[in-house]
């Protein structure tokens, strides 16, 4: 079988390397273009690009795949997939790409559709505070994540995962589900589910803006934003006028402070040396536990070292800014 895979992000490389190890032909990788990253704005290759160059793998990276007539042409009559793997690619495919392969485009998406179609599933999931979540194997057509469903497999979620463990973990079982797709194919014994769109919901993909804290938020609505947003683009607050990315929290919904009449949301209330350390911060119901943050320009530390280093007093206040 000859299979064409595409996408781009660390999550897509499991199910690369999955199949790098079949016996079939891989007969291209497509991924989005190079970018520019990093202060000096060096020009880097995306990782499913460089597990293909590592690997000895042909490699290409259409801007828009939608436009480019010539690329979709020399994949119908050169490249001649049987099958389109898509794991996270980053464009959406149209009509005259996904009639290509005679066996199909099937998509990996981080997600129990039909909820959470889109480009963020696994951020929403945890600024939702999901217990569960999953991964979902789908016949590809127009829509966004509208498919017919092939697999799927549950997956828990725990109160410490942030989008990037939680990423990982939904890539490698889901390069396994992928595995097992794959054989039904193979066997032409693969189940074609119906997605139900009244049940649907839509995740578009996340912005900077998303991450600004609003103190008046529930305890548990803020640190599920925390891990939501981490590693990127984080969630943020501003302290003396200055930006504060939030890394890591733990809800610790203490609200005596509060009842007291102590202490109003954003309001910094002391230094905590339980496990885990940090400071804690009021919120609209509650404390939260700062453990990790980052100020513009630094790198990230501890929040204990930032209250000693800054001076931090009680009564001073974390500010969702302009």
């Amino acid at each position: 079988m000859n299979i064409l895979f595409m996408g781009t992000p660390e999550c897509s490389v499991p199910s690369l390397a999955s199949l790098y190890d079949l016996p079939h032909k891989l007969v291209e990788v497509i991924t989005q273009p190079d970018k520019e990253k990093g202060r000096k704005r060096i020009l880097t290759p995306s990782p499913v690009k460089e597990f293909a160059l590592e690997h000895g793998l042909s490699c290409k990276t259409p801007l828009s795949i939608r436009k480019d007539l010539a690329f979709i042409k020399q994949v119908s009559e050169v490249l001649k997939p049987d099958l389109v793997i898509v794991v996270a690619f980053g464009q959406i495919l149209p009509r005259n790409f996904l009639e290509i392969p005679p066996l199909g485009c099937i998509n990996l998406h981080f997600s129990l559709l039909p909820e959470y179609r889109g480009a963020s599933p696994v951020a929403r999931a945890l600024i939702d505070g999901k217990t569960q979540t999953g991964v979902s194997t789908m016949y590809m057509n127009e829509g966004i994540d509208e498919g017919d469903i092939i697999f799927q497999e549950i997956v828990s979620v725990d109160i410490s995962d942030n989008r990037f463990t939680l990423e990982n973990r939904l890539a490698t079982i889901g390069a396994n589900l992928l595995l097992k797709t794959i054989t039904a194919i193979e066997s032409n014994s693969v189940p074609r589910i119906p997605q139900d769109s009244a049940k649907a919901t839509f995740c578009p993909k996340i912005t900077t803006e998303m991450g600004k804290i609003n103190w008046n938020q529930t305890c548990i609505s803020i640190h599920n934003l925390v891990r939501g947003l981490n590693p990127d683009p984080m969630a943020f607050s501003f302290f003396r006028n200055q930006r504060i990315r939030i890394l890591e929290t733990s809800p610790m919904m203490d609200t005596s402070e509060k009842i007291n009449g102590k202490a109003v949301p954003g309001e910094y209330i002391s230094i905590y040396k339980g496990n885990p350390q940090g400071i804690k911060v009021q919120t609209g119901d509650g404390v939260l536990l700062i453990q990790s943050l980052q100020p513009d320009g630094k790198k990230p530390m501890n929040a204990m070292d930032f209250a000693n280093g800054y001076r931090i007093q009680p009564g001073e206040r974390f500010e969702q800014g302009l």
